[in-house]
Protein backbone atom coordinates (compact mmCIF):
# COMPACT_ATOMS: atom_id res chain seq x y z
CA UNK A 1 0.00 0.00 0.00
CA UNK A 2 2.66 2.32 0.99
CA UNK A 3 4.65 1.90 -2.66
CA UNK A 4 1.36 2.13 -4.31
CA UNK A 5 0.93 5.63 -2.57
CA UNK A 6 4.69 6.70 -3.72
CA UNK A 7 3.81 6.01 -7.34
CA UNK A 8 1.08 7.87 -7.04
CA UNK A 9 2.26 10.93 -5.72
CA UNK A 10 5.52 10.63 -7.38
CA UNK A 11 3.72 9.95 -11.04
CA UNK A 12 1.30 13.15 -9.96
CA UNK A 13 4.57 15.82 -8.78
CA UNK A 14 6.28 14.47 -12.31
CA UNK A 15 3.61 14.87 -14.23
CA UNK A 16 3.67 18.23 -13.41
CA UNK A 17 7.07 18.68 -13.48
CA UNK A 18 7.60 17.36 -16.81
CA UNK A 19 4.41 18.85 -18.28
CA UNK A 20 6.29 22.24 -18.65
CA UNK A 21 9.01 22.41 -21.89
CA UNK A 22 11.16 24.07 -19.36
CA UNK A 23 11.38 22.07 -16.38
CA UNK A 24 11.30 18.64 -18.52
CA UNK A 25 14.59 17.04 -18.57
CA UNK A 26 15.87 15.53 -22.31
CA UNK A 27 15.90 12.17 -23.13
CA UNK A 28 19.35 11.12 -22.69
CA UNK A 29 19.54 12.66 -19.92
CA UNK A 30 17.19 10.49 -17.89
CA UNK A 31 19.29 7.66 -19.85
CA UNK A 32 22.36 8.80 -18.48
CA UNK A 33 21.19 8.64 -15.39
CA UNK A 34 19.79 4.64 -15.83
CA UNK A 35 23.35 4.36 -17.06
CA UNK A 36 25.07 5.93 -13.85
CA UNK A 37 22.43 3.72 -12.06
CA UNK A 38 23.43 0.33 -13.80
CA UNK A 39 27.23 1.43 -13.07
CA UNK A 40 26.62 1.44 -9.07
CA UNK A 41 24.68 -2.43 -9.58
CA UNK A 42 27.91 -3.28 -11.55
CA UNK A 43 30.07 -2.12 -8.64
CA UNK A 44 27.96 -3.89 -5.76
CA UNK A 45 28.03 -6.53 -8.09
CA UNK A 46 31.89 -6.93 -8.16
CA UNK A 47 32.01 -6.15 -4.20
CA UNK A 48 29.88 -9.35 -4.59
CA UNK A 49 31.75 -11.71 -6.40
CA UNK A 50 35.15 -10.50 -4.19
CA UNK A 51 33.48 -10.33 -0.56
CA UNK A 52 31.32 -13.51 -1.41
CA UNK A 53 28.02 -11.35 0.55
CA UNK A 54 25.90 -12.01 -2.58
CA UNK A 55 21.87 -12.01 -0.93
CA UNK A 56 20.95 -15.66 -2.42
CA UNK A 57 22.86 -18.47 -1.09
CA UNK A 58 23.02 -19.67 -4.78
CA UNK A 59 24.26 -17.12 -7.04
CA UNK A 60 27.49 -15.56 -7.00
CA UNK A 61 25.92 -12.07 -7.62
CA UNK A 62 22.64 -10.46 -7.04
CA UNK A 63 23.56 -6.54 -6.72
CA UNK A 64 21.08 -4.97 -4.62
CA UNK A 65 17.85 -7.44 -5.42
CA UNK A 66 17.35 -10.50 -3.57
CA UNK A 67 17.83 -13.05 -6.84
CA UNK A 68 20.39 -12.53 -9.84
CA UNK A 69 17.18 -12.46 -12.55
CA UNK A 70 16.09 -8.73 -11.27
CA UNK A 71 19.84 -7.50 -11.44
CA UNK A 72 20.29 -9.15 -14.81
CA UNK A 73 17.57 -7.13 -16.21
CA UNK A 74 18.81 -3.91 -14.55
CA UNK A 75 22.48 -4.31 -16.36
CA UNK A 76 20.03 -5.39 -19.57
CA UNK A 77 18.33 -2.15 -19.11
CA UNK A 78 21.51 0.14 -18.99
CA UNK A 79 23.17 -1.68 -21.64
CA UNK A 80 20.33 -0.87 -23.95
CA UNK A 81 20.32 2.57 -23.37
CA UNK A 82 24.21 2.09 -23.81
CA UNK A 83 24.15 0.78 -27.12
CA UNK A 84 21.30 3.80 -28.03
CA UNK A 85 23.66 6.03 -26.96
CA UNK A 86 26.15 4.77 -28.93
CA UNK A 87 24.41 4.05 -32.14
CA UNK A 88 21.61 7.37 -32.12
CA UNK A 89 24.96 9.60 -30.96
CA UNK A 90 23.20 10.97 -27.90
CA UNK A 91 26.85 11.67 -26.45
CA UNK A 92 27.12 14.33 -28.89
CA UNK A 93 24.58 16.37 -27.07
CA UNK A 94 26.39 17.09 -24.29
CA UNK A 95 29.79 19.30 -24.45
CA UNK A 96 32.68 18.42 -26.27
CA UNK A 97 35.12 17.76 -23.37
CA UNK A 98 32.83 15.45 -21.68
CA UNK A 99 31.60 13.55 -25.18
CA UNK A 100 34.16 11.24 -24.79
CA UNK A 101 34.10 10.16 -21.30
CA UNK A 102 30.52 9.44 -22.01
CA UNK A 103 31.08 7.33 -24.71
CA UNK A 104 33.73 4.98 -23.28
CA UNK A 105 30.97 4.56 -20.21
CA UNK A 106 28.80 3.26 -22.85
CA UNK A 107 31.46 0.72 -24.24
CA UNK A 108 32.83 -0.39 -21.06
CA UNK A 109 29.64 -1.35 -19.59
CA UNK A 110 28.51 -2.87 -22.65
CA UNK A 111 31.69 -5.03 -22.01
CA UNK A 112 31.16 -5.63 -18.05
CA UNK A 113 27.63 -6.30 -18.66
CA UNK A 114 28.18 -8.92 -20.83
CA UNK A 115 30.80 -9.98 -18.55
CA UNK A 116 27.68 -10.31 -15.52
CA UNK A 117 25.12 -11.94 -18.08
CA UNK A 118 28.34 -14.92 -18.62
CA UNK A 119 28.15 -15.03 -14.40
CA UNK A 120 24.18 -14.80 -14.06
CA UNK A 121 23.27 -16.39 -17.10
CA UNK A 122 19.95 -14.88 -17.04
CA UNK A 123 18.55 -16.41 -20.65
CA UNK A 124 15.88 -13.95 -20.55
CA UNK A 125 18.66 -10.67 -20.29
CA UNK A 126 21.01 -12.60 -23.10
CA UNK A 127 17.92 -12.88 -25.20
CA UNK A 128 16.08 -9.57 -24.91
CA UNK A 129 19.46 -7.36 -25.10
CA UNK A 130 20.76 -9.28 -28.28
CA UNK A 131 16.90 -9.06 -30.07
CA UNK A 132 16.78 -5.40 -29.73
CA UNK A 133 20.45 -4.44 -30.64
CA UNK A 134 20.04 -6.86 -34.08
CA UNK A 135 16.73 -4.68 -34.79
CA UNK A 136 18.50 -1.56 -33.95
CA UNK A 137 21.06 -2.28 -36.60
CA UNK A 138 18.30 -4.28 -38.65
CA UNK A 139 16.07 -1.16 -39.32
CA UNK A 140 18.92 1.27 -39.41
CA UNK A 141 21.67 -0.51 -42.27
CA UNK A 142 19.80 -1.82 -44.77
CA UNK A 143 23.36 -3.10 -46.18
CA UNK A 144 23.78 -4.81 -42.69
CA UNK A 145 20.24 -6.73 -42.79
CA UNK A 146 21.88 -10.19 -44.25
CA UNK A 147 24.27 -9.92 -41.50
CA UNK A 148 21.24 -9.25 -38.83
CA UNK A 149 19.50 -12.39 -40.41
CA UNK A 150 22.60 -14.60 -39.71
CA UNK A 151 23.11 -13.33 -36.27
CA UNK A 152 19.25 -13.76 -35.63
CA UNK A 153 19.68 -17.54 -36.48
CA UNK A 154 23.09 -18.01 -34.17
CA UNK A 155 20.53 -15.88 -31.54
CA UNK A 156 18.03 -18.52 -31.52
CA UNK A 157 20.47 -21.61 -31.94
CA UNK A 158 21.91 -19.82 -28.44
CA UNK A 159 18.40 -19.57 -27.25
CA UNK A 160 17.76 -23.89 -27.53
CA UNK A 161 21.23 -24.23 -25.68
CA UNK A 162 20.77 -22.18 -22.99
CA UNK A 163 16.94 -23.70 -22.95
CA UNK A 164 19.00 -26.84 -22.56
CA UNK A 165 21.19 -25.85 -20.24
CA UNK A 166 18.48 -25.16 -17.39
CA UNK A 167 15.92 -27.20 -19.24
CA UNK A 168 14.16 -27.94 -15.83
CA UNK A 169 14.05 -24.26 -15.11
CA UNK A 170 12.75 -23.95 -18.67
CA UNK A 171 10.40 -26.95 -18.64
CA UNK A 172 9.47 -25.54 -14.91
CA UNK A 173 8.21 -21.83 -15.92
CA UNK A 174 6.05 -23.06 -18.92
CA UNK A 175 4.48 -25.40 -16.74
CA UNK A 176 3.87 -22.56 -14.03
CA UNK A 177 2.44 -20.61 -17.26
CA UNK A 178 -0.10 -22.99 -18.48
CA UNK A 179 -1.56 -23.20 -14.76
CA UNK A 180 -1.82 -19.70 -14.26
CA UNK A 181 -3.47 -19.66 -18.15
CA UNK A 182 -6.28 -22.23 -16.52
CA UNK A 183 -6.26 -19.89 -13.27
CA UNK A 184 -7.03 -17.27 -15.53
CA UNK A 185 -9.51 -18.85 -17.78
CA UNK A 186 -11.04 -20.04 -14.44
CA UNK A 187 -11.74 -16.31 -13.24
CA UNK A 188 -11.92 -14.47 -16.24
CA UNK A 189 -13.80 -11.49 -15.86
CA UNK A 190 -12.74 -10.32 -12.48
CA UNK A 191 -9.56 -12.50 -11.40
CA UNK A 192 -9.11 -13.52 -8.23
CA UNK A 193 -8.44 -10.60 -6.78
CA UNK A 194 -5.76 -8.52 -6.19
CA UNK A 195 -2.79 -10.33 -4.03
CA UNK A 196 -4.31 -13.48 -3.78
CA UNK A 197 -2.19 -15.02 -6.54
CA UNK A 198 0.09 -17.03 -4.34
CA UNK A 199 -3.26 -18.18 -2.52
CA UNK A 200 -5.10 -19.17 -5.49
CA UNK A 201 -2.69 -20.90 -7.46
CA UNK A 202 -1.87 -23.32 -4.57
CA UNK A 203 -5.49 -23.88 -3.90
CA UNK A 204 -5.23 -24.93 -8.07
CA UNK A 205 -2.57 -27.04 -7.60
CA UNK A 206 -3.56 -28.81 -4.47
CA UNK A 207 -7.48 -29.55 -6.68
CA UNK A 208 -5.47 -30.55 -9.76
CA UNK A 209 -2.93 -33.06 -7.86
CA UNK A 210 -6.13 -34.50 -5.99
CA UNK A 211 -8.13 -35.26 -8.93
CA UNK A 212 -5.19 -36.56 -11.10
CA UNK A 213 -1.54 -37.27 -10.81
CA UNK A 214 0.41 -35.60 -13.33
CA UNK A 215 3.50 -37.94 -13.24
CA UNK A 216 5.41 -36.77 -16.72
CA UNK A 217 6.19 -33.19 -14.62
CA UNK A 218 5.50 -33.44 -11.02
CA UNK A 219 9.38 -33.68 -10.75
CA UNK A 220 9.31 -30.03 -12.15
CA UNK A 221 6.18 -28.55 -10.43
CA UNK A 222 7.86 -25.89 -7.72
CA UNK A 223 7.08 -23.57 -5.26
CA UNK A 224 6.22 -20.28 -6.87
CA UNK A 225 5.09 -16.62 -5.48
CA UNK A 226 4.74 -15.19 -8.74
CA UNK A 227 3.79 -16.46 -12.05
CA UNK A 228 6.92 -15.25 -14.38
CA UNK A 229 5.32 -13.50 -16.48
CA UNK A 230 4.07 -9.85 -15.12
CA UNK A 231 0.99 -9.49 -17.69
CA UNK A 232 -0.16 -12.81 -17.25
CA UNK A 233 -0.08 -12.18 -13.30
CA UNK A 234 -2.13 -9.03 -13.72
CA UNK A 235 -4.48 -10.63 -15.88
CA UNK A 236 -5.01 -13.87 -13.22
CA UNK A 237 -5.53 -11.15 -10.25
CA UNK A 238 -7.47 -8.76 -11.95
CA UNK A 239 -9.19 -10.43 -14.94
CA UNK A 240 -9.57 -9.46 -18.15
CA UNK A 241 -10.32 -5.73 -17.33
CA UNK A 242 -7.04 -5.14 -15.60
CA UNK A 243 -5.22 -7.10 -18.42
CA UNK A 244 -7.00 -4.90 -20.85
CA UNK A 245 -6.32 -1.63 -19.13
CA UNK A 246 -2.58 -2.95 -18.19
CA UNK A 247 -2.20 -3.74 -22.55
CA UNK A 248 -3.61 -0.36 -23.37
CA UNK A 249 -1.74 1.74 -20.94
CA UNK A 250 1.48 0.12 -21.84
CA UNK A 251 0.61 0.78 -25.35
CA UNK A 252 0.09 4.16 -25.01
CA UNK A 253 3.57 4.69 -23.64
CA UNK A 254 5.42 2.71 -25.95
CA UNK A 255 3.57 4.72 -29.00
CA UNK A 256 4.40 8.04 -27.11
CA UNK A 257 8.27 6.95 -26.80
CA UNK A 258 8.52 5.52 -30.16
CA UNK A 259 7.47 8.92 -31.21
CA UNK A 260 9.70 11.17 -28.40
CA UNK A 261 12.72 9.29 -27.90
CA UNK A 262 14.58 6.53 -29.42
CA UNK A 263 16.84 5.65 -26.17
CA UNK A 264 13.65 6.09 -24.20
CA UNK A 265 11.64 3.84 -26.36
CA UNK A 266 14.39 0.87 -26.30
CA UNK A 267 14.91 0.95 -22.68
CA UNK A 268 11.72 1.07 -21.83
CA UNK A 269 10.35 -1.85 -24.38
CA UNK A 270 13.44 -4.43 -22.92
CA UNK A 271 11.85 -4.13 -19.52
CA UNK A 272 8.74 -5.06 -20.94
CA UNK A 273 9.88 -8.29 -23.19
CA UNK A 274 11.89 -9.52 -20.16
CA UNK A 275 8.47 -8.87 -17.61
CA UNK A 276 7.29 -11.55 -19.95
CA UNK A 277 9.53 -14.14 -18.77
CA UNK A 278 10.11 -12.52 -14.70
CA UNK A 279 8.34 -10.69 -12.17
CA UNK A 280 10.70 -7.33 -12.42
CA UNK A 281 7.67 -4.87 -12.10
CA UNK A 282 6.79 -6.50 -8.65
CA UNK A 283 9.59 -4.09 -7.62
CA UNK A 284 9.85 -1.47 -6.82
CA UNK A 285 12.92 0.26 -8.16
CA UNK A 286 11.58 -1.01 -11.74
CA UNK A 287 8.54 0.39 -10.83
CA UNK A 288 9.65 4.03 -9.72
CA UNK A 289 11.62 3.73 -13.25
CA UNK A 290 8.07 3.23 -15.50
CA UNK A 291 6.29 5.57 -13.54
CA UNK A 292 8.93 8.07 -14.22
CA UNK A 293 8.69 7.34 -18.12
CA UNK A 294 4.85 7.80 -18.17
CA UNK A 295 5.36 11.06 -16.46
CA UNK A 296 7.77 12.22 -18.70
CA UNK A 297 5.50 10.85 -21.99
CA UNK A 298 3.39 13.58 -21.25
CA UNK A 299 2.53 16.12 -24.42
CA UNK A 300 3.86 19.75 -23.41
CA UNK A 301 1.91 20.94 -26.87
CA UNK A 302 -1.37 20.39 -24.76
CA UNK A 303 -3.54 22.91 -23.08
CA UNK A 304 -2.90 23.13 -19.63
CA UNK A 305 -5.53 24.02 -16.73
CA UNK A 306 -5.08 27.39 -15.14
CA UNK A 307 -4.49 26.78 -11.40
CA UNK A 308 -4.18 29.80 -9.03
CA UNK A 309 -0.40 29.82 -7.83
CA UNK A 310 -2.19 29.50 -3.69
CA UNK A 311 -3.81 26.29 -5.23
CA UNK A 312 -0.13 25.22 -6.98
CA UNK A 313 1.79 25.25 -3.71
CA UNK A 314 -0.59 23.68 -1.85
CA UNK A 315 -0.74 20.69 -4.12
CA UNK A 316 3.36 20.90 -3.74
CA UNK A 317 3.56 20.77 -0.27
CA UNK A 318 0.38 18.08 0.03
CA UNK A 319 3.01 16.04 -2.68
CA UNK A 320 5.92 16.65 -0.56
CA UNK A 321 4.41 15.61 2.19
CA UNK A 322 2.65 12.20 0.80
CA UNK A 323 6.53 11.29 -1.25
CA UNK A 324 7.86 12.41 2.46
CA UNK A 325 5.39 10.28 4.40
CA UNK A 326 5.72 6.96 2.26
CA UNK A 327 9.32 7.45 2.20
CA UNK A 328 9.42 7.03 5.98
CA UNK A 329 7.10 4.12 5.32
CA UNK A 330 9.14 2.60 3.52
CA UNK A 331 12.43 3.15 5.08
CA UNK A 332 11.62 1.74 8.24
CA UNK A 333 10.05 -1.37 6.56
CA UNK A 334 13.22 -1.71 4.84
CA UNK A 335 14.83 -1.17 8.18
CA UNK A 336 12.89 -4.28 9.82
CA UNK A 337 13.60 -6.53 6.49
CA UNK A 338 17.12 -5.79 6.77
CA UNK A 339 17.12 -6.84 10.61
CA UNK A 340 15.22 -10.11 10.34
CA UNK A 341 17.49 -10.90 7.41
CA UNK A 342 20.35 -10.53 9.29
CA UNK A 343 20.09 -13.17 11.43
CA UNK A 344 18.32 -14.91 8.57
CA UNK A 345 14.79 -14.59 10.52
CA UNK A 346 15.43 -16.38 13.53
CA UNK A 347 16.80 -16.52 16.94
CA UNK A 348 13.91 -13.42 17.65
CA UNK A 349 11.63 -13.28 20.47
CA UNK A 350 7.88 -13.58 19.98
CA UNK A 351 7.95 -10.01 21.06
CA UNK A 352 10.04 -8.82 18.69
CA UNK A 353 8.51 -11.19 16.03
CA UNK A 354 5.30 -8.74 16.77
CA UNK A 355 7.24 -5.88 16.71
CA UNK A 356 8.66 -6.67 13.01
CA UNK A 357 5.31 -7.96 11.28
CA UNK A 358 4.46 -4.63 9.71
CA UNK A 359 7.97 -4.54 8.40
CA UNK A 360 8.18 -8.14 7.16
CA UNK A 361 4.79 -8.96 6.18
CA UNK A 362 5.37 -9.79 2.50
CA UNK A 363 8.36 -12.33 3.30
CA UNK A 364 7.54 -15.79 3.95
CA UNK A 365 10.06 -17.09 5.67
CA UNK A 366 8.74 -14.48 8.62
CA UNK A 367 5.66 -16.47 9.02
CA UNK A 368 7.17 -19.77 9.38
CA UNK A 369 9.69 -18.37 11.79
CA UNK A 370 7.29 -16.80 13.94
CA UNK A 371 5.39 -19.62 13.82
CA UNK A 372 7.64 -21.74 14.99
CA UNK A 373 8.57 -19.58 17.85
CA UNK A 374 5.03 -19.32 18.84
CA UNK A 375 5.27 -23.51 18.66
CA UNK A 376 8.42 -23.57 20.84
CA UNK A 377 5.90 -21.81 23.61
CA UNK A 378 3.21 -24.56 23.26
CA UNK A 379 1.20 -21.51 21.64
CA UNK A 380 -0.67 -23.86 18.87
CA UNK A 381 -3.44 -21.88 17.61
CA UNK A 382 -1.81 -18.56 17.62
CA UNK A 383 1.13 -20.32 15.43
CA UNK A 384 -1.52 -22.02 13.22
CA UNK A 385 -2.86 -18.00 13.00
CA UNK A 386 0.06 -16.88 11.87
CA UNK A 387 1.12 -20.05 9.57
CA UNK A 388 -2.50 -19.18 7.52
CA UNK A 389 -1.97 -15.57 6.71
CA UNK A 390 1.27 -16.91 5.80
CA UNK A 391 -0.49 -18.36 3.44
CA UNK A 392 -1.99 -15.14 1.57
CA UNK A 393 1.86 -14.40 0.57
CA UNK A 394 3.16 -17.92 0.00
CA UNK A 395 2.25 -21.07 -1.75
CA UNK A 396 5.13 -23.18 0.35
CA UNK A 397 3.70 -26.61 1.09
CA UNK A 398 5.32 -25.88 4.26
CA UNK A 399 3.15 -24.06 6.49
CA UNK A 400 0.52 -26.33 6.04
CA UNK A 401 3.09 -28.73 6.77
CA UNK A 402 3.87 -27.11 10.30
CA UNK A 403 -0.25 -26.28 10.59
CA UNK A 404 -0.27 -30.46 10.64
CA UNK A 405 2.37 -30.34 13.25
CA UNK A 406 -0.07 -28.19 15.60
CA UNK A 407 -3.17 -29.86 15.20
CA UNK A 408 -1.16 -33.01 16.18
CA UNK A 409 0.75 -31.91 18.87
CA UNK A 410 -3.12 -30.70 19.95
CA UNK A 411 -3.92 -34.45 19.40
CA UNK A 412 -6.88 -32.91 16.40
CA UNK A 413 -5.47 -35.83 14.78
CA UNK A 414 -8.29 -35.71 11.44
CA UNK A 415 -7.33 -31.94 11.11
CA UNK A 416 -3.90 -32.97 11.20
CA UNK A 417 -3.90 -35.54 8.66
CA UNK A 418 -6.30 -33.10 5.97
CA UNK A 419 -3.41 -30.43 6.49
CA UNK A 420 -0.20 -32.98 5.74
CA UNK A 421 -2.43 -33.88 2.86
CA UNK A 422 -2.88 -30.61 1.42
CA UNK A 423 0.53 -29.96 2.02
CA UNK A 424 2.00 -32.78 -0.41
CA UNK A 425 -1.03 -32.07 -2.80
CA UNK A 426 0.08 -28.83 -3.10
CA UNK A 427 3.72 -29.90 -4.23
CA UNK A 428 3.41 -33.43 -5.05
CA UNK A 429 7.33 -34.28 -4.86
CA UNK A 430 7.81 -32.79 -1.41
CA UNK A 431 8.50 -36.08 0.83
CA UNK A 432 8.18 -34.31 4.07
CA UNK A 433 4.40 -34.51 4.00
CA UNK A 434 4.19 -38.46 3.43
CA UNK A 435 6.70 -38.80 6.45
CA UNK A 436 4.57 -36.84 8.31
CA UNK A 437 1.15 -38.68 7.39
CA UNK A 438 3.51 -42.07 8.23
CA UNK A 439 4.45 -40.61 11.70
CA UNK A 440 0.62 -39.20 12.66
CA UNK A 441 -0.73 -42.91 11.90
CA UNK A 442 2.24 -44.78 13.69
CA UNK A 443 1.34 -41.99 16.78
CA UNK A 444 -2.22 -42.99 15.90
CA UNK A 445 -1.52 -46.97 16.35
CA UNK A 446 -2.63 -47.80 12.89
CA UNK A 447 0.17 -49.82 11.68
CA UNK A 448 -1.37 -50.81 8.40
CA UNK A 449 -1.65 -47.38 7.56
CA UNK A 450 1.60 -46.58 8.83
CA UNK A 451 3.49 -49.45 6.95
CA UNK A 452 1.60 -48.30 4.01
CA UNK A 453 2.85 -44.63 4.23
CA UNK A 454 6.60 -46.15 5.00
CA UNK A 455 6.25 -48.15 1.48
CA UNK A 456 5.25 -45.04 -0.61
CA UNK A 457 7.78 -43.03 1.71
CA UNK A 458 10.79 -45.74 0.41
CA UNK A 459 9.66 -45.63 -2.91
CA UNK A 460 9.55 -41.78 -2.90
CA UNK A 461 12.03 -39.81 -5.73
CA UNK A 462 11.44 -36.62 -4.32
CA UNK A 463 12.95 -33.59 -6.85
CA UNK A 464 15.92 -32.66 -4.42
CA UNK A 465 17.81 -35.39 -2.91
CA UNK A 466 19.32 -33.99 0.62
CA UNK A 467 20.45 -35.12 3.84
CA UNK A 468 17.62 -34.46 5.37
CA UNK A 469 15.34 -36.64 2.77
CA UNK A 470 17.90 -39.57 3.41
CA UNK A 471 17.33 -39.72 7.07
CA UNK A 472 13.61 -39.90 6.04
CA UNK A 473 14.11 -43.05 4.06
CA UNK A 474 15.87 -44.45 6.63
CA UNK A 475 13.72 -44.13 9.52
CA UNK A 476 10.54 -45.19 7.01
CA UNK A 477 12.93 -48.43 6.32
CA UNK A 478 13.53 -48.85 10.30
CA UNK A 479 10.03 -48.60 10.71
CA UNK A 480 9.09 -51.59 7.68
CA UNK A 481 11.88 -53.69 9.41
CA UNK A 482 10.07 -53.76 12.52
CA UNK A 483 7.42 -55.12 11.37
Amino acid sequence: MASCTLLTSLYICFRKIFSNEFSKPNDYEIALIIIVATYIELCIGIFQIYRGTSFHEGQLITGSFFNSGPYSAFLMMGMVAAICFLHFKYHTFFPKHIRKIIKMMCIILLVLGASAFGVTMSRAAIITFTGITLYIFYDKYKTYRKLCFSLFVLLSIICIVLIYIKYPSAIGRVIVWYFCLKLFFSNFIFGVGLGNFQKSYAQMMCDINQKSNHSTFVNYYAQIDYSYCDILQIGTEQGMIGFVFCVILFSILLIGLHRKSHILFFTCLSLIIFSLSSYIFHLLPFQIIITVLMAWNVNTDRIHIHISKINMYTLYVAGLLINLLTTKIIYYKVCGINEFLKYNGSGFSIKEYKNLYSSCQEIPNYYINYAEALRKEHRYLDSNAILREGLNVSGDPNLYNMIGDNYKDMEFYTEALKSYQKAFYMLPNRLTPLFSIMKLYKIIGDKNQAQKYAIKVCLFKPKVSSYITREMKDEAYNELNKN
